[in-house]
């Protein structure tokens, strides 16, 4: 009985394989420490996170993600941002009380927030594959399981996905996945429902729809999916006026909580897309849309080759702004880039199916190629393509239907016959998946601690401000200034308007006995800081450097400039005193 049973139904359990490949993936992530942001959001910002206090709920949905998650640091630590992200932050609070500052539980919340997704994945195409199939497109139930398995599994093993579960401060995506998947299956048992059930559904949709937008700015793709399964799946055999009609009914309610979210982000953030404002590149205020215009191609040439070839992974790419168009920089991706446009375009109107995949392939990848939200070395990272994933399934799981029909006796296959794949095929799968495995436990590394994420991060993009930065300030803290020194002067080569950048070459030339070099990075770094306490900060250590020359005249004028800036300065009202008396 029961294998006459898992013989008929076992495509039922499809998704349990997925899911075991995402567990085996990213097991070795338990390990790893905090890195980067996760230092600030969960560590430095434990008071904020243990407060459950009416006030700091309030401040919750009241302010920003960093303005929220550093209220308790001090004043020249303390940030603000352009994320409006509150659910996120409550998911961070509640992650608090069971993990505390321990990585371990905070890494087995982005693992099992990752297989909970790819579970998720699997049935969310497996749903849209049988909206397919009521526009009668030739796929028996056995067929659609395996797409929904080959896609799910690669979204979960693919080593893009690395940078998504292994570091925790990323598994934002992980959370706002489900909040969107959630959504999708609900508007669909709304689109396939009764009137009453109907209207329920859709309501359960839109409260998912709700709580990604207030997770992640990227939510707003959701409603861009509905418009283009509704434009091209839905109500296919009834007139446009008709299909019209319902579109807007079933599209009202999202409309509504749209604007909504808009109003309430312009109220918190000041603009519906402010701009990002980056220290380190000062200079950088505004793009151009013409020069956004001249790095898309390049970016989503670099995209499509990792999804392809994903094995020189790096935290960060050496793309840069492209201001004016040359050969390789513009013309040869735009070339290429239109090639693959107009392969897609004859596929798609071959196949719904690949349809389907090229929609969930390029508008999740929408908002990350408005270069005006990121800033300069932030133009292109593996999390940006957590669901795009999807897409990438659904093509390759198509390509190899095709290839399995191909490989069949007659060069032809029945597809109301079950579906039956070939051996060598499935030889050729279990080889590629495998590798992927390896690749992606291997690639989980890099974000084990933080030496192994910037050196990776370096060796990716050497001439990185951001990167050598981060290496600088690490060999501070393992006390090897001179080292630390190469990296922060590489890092000048690359932002060259980085007040914090001479800021540290100063304290580290004064450290090693080198006063006439620690006096010129202080004073430039005085003229390219922004606010006047990081200023008052470099006339502070101009003043310890006339000190240790000998000279307590100057010393005393700056120290007093320092005080004239940042009246509150504890350490400058000491030093003061103590050279005055001294």
């Amino acid at each position: 009985m029961l294998t006459k049973f898992l013989e008929k139904n076992y495509q039922k359990f499809f998704w349990i394989l997925p899911a075991l490949l995402a567990f085996c993936c990213f097991i070795n992530t338990l390990g790893f420490d905090f890195v980067y942001d996760d230092l600030f959001i969960i560590v430095k910002a434990a008071p904020t996170l243990e407060d459950w206090s009416i006030n700091n709920l309030k401040r919750l949905f009241t302010s920003d993600v960093w303005t929220f998650l550093t209220q308790s640091f001090n004043e020249t630590e303390k940030n603000d941002s352009v994320y409006y992200r509150p659910f996120f932050n409550l998911f961070l609070m509640i992650n608090y009380l069971y993990a505390g500052v321990n990585p371990i539980g905070w890494h087995l919340t982005s693992i099992l927030l990752h297989i909970l997704n790819t579970i998720l994945v699997y049935h969310v195409v497996l749903a849209s594959l049988k909206q397919l199939k009521q526009l009668k497109i030739s796929k028996n139930e056995r067929s659609l399981a395996w797409i929904a398995l080959i896609s799910s599994s690669i979204f979960a093993i693919h080593p893009v996905q690395t940078e998504s579960v292994a570091w925790v401060s990323a598994y934002v995506n992980a959370l706002l996945a489900i909040l969107i998947f959630s959504s999708l299956l609900a508007y669909f048992q709304a689109r396939n429902s009764e009137k009453n059930q109907k209207i329920l559904w859709l309501l359960i949709s839109v409260g998912f729809y709700s709580l990604a937008l207030l997770t992640k700015e990227t939510a707003l793709v959701l409603a861009l999916l509905l418009f283009f399964y509704e434009m091209l799946f839905f109500d296919r055999d009834q007139t446009w006026s008709k299909r019209l009609i319902n579109d807007l009914l079933m599209g009202l309610p999202f409309f509504l909580v749209t604007v909504f979210y808009f109003v309430l982000r312009i109220k918190i953030v000041g603009a519906i897309n402010p701009g990002v404002l980056n220290p380190d590149f000062p200079e950088i205020t505004a793009i151009s849309p013409s020069v956004g215009i001249l790095t898309l191609p390049n970016i989503v040439l670099n995209y499509l080759k990792i999804l392809i070839f994903p094995f020189s992974l790096s935290p960060l790419y050496p793309i840069n702004y492209v201001r004016e168009a040359e050969l390789v920089n513009f013309y040869l991706p735009l070339v290429i880039l239109s090639i693959i446009a107009i392969l897609i375009i004859i596929l798609s109107w071959r196949s719904l199916v690949l349809r389907l995949g090229f929609i969930w392939l390029f508008i999740p990848l929408l908002p990350v190629l408005d270069i005006r939200a990121f800033k300069p070395e932030d133009l292109m990272h593996d999390r940006y393509l957590y669901f795009s994933l999807i897409g990438a399934g659904i093509v390759l799981a198509q390509g190899i239907e095709a290839l399995n029909k191909f490989l069949a006796k007659d060069g032809k296959e029945n597809d109301k016959e079950p579906l039956i794949i070939r051996t060598s095929l499935l030889v050729v799968i279990g080889i590629y998946f495998i590798v992927l495995i390896a690749t992606t436990i291997k690639q989980n590394y890099v974000w084990a601690d933080e030496w192994q994420l910037w050196t990776a991060s370096r060796e990716g993009f050497p001439t990185s401000c951001m990167a050598n930065k981060e290496l600088g300030r690490l060999s501070i803290i393992a006390k090897k200034d001179t080292q630390a020194i190469d990296y922060y002067e590489q890092a000048k080569l690359a932002c060259p308007n980085s007040a914090d950048v001479y800021l540290q070459l100063g304290a580290l030339y004064g450290r090693t006995g080198n006063l006439n070099q620690a006096e010129i990075e202080f004073k430039k770094m005085i003229t390219l800081a922004p606010y006047p306490f990081l200023q008052a900060e470099g006339y502070f250590n101009l003043g310890l450097v006339y000190q240790l020359k000998g000279d307590k005249a100057q010393a005393i004028a700056y120290y007093e400039k320092a005080l004239d800036l940042d009246p509150k300065s504890e350490k400058t009202i000491k030093a003061l005193q103590k050279i005055k008396t001294s």
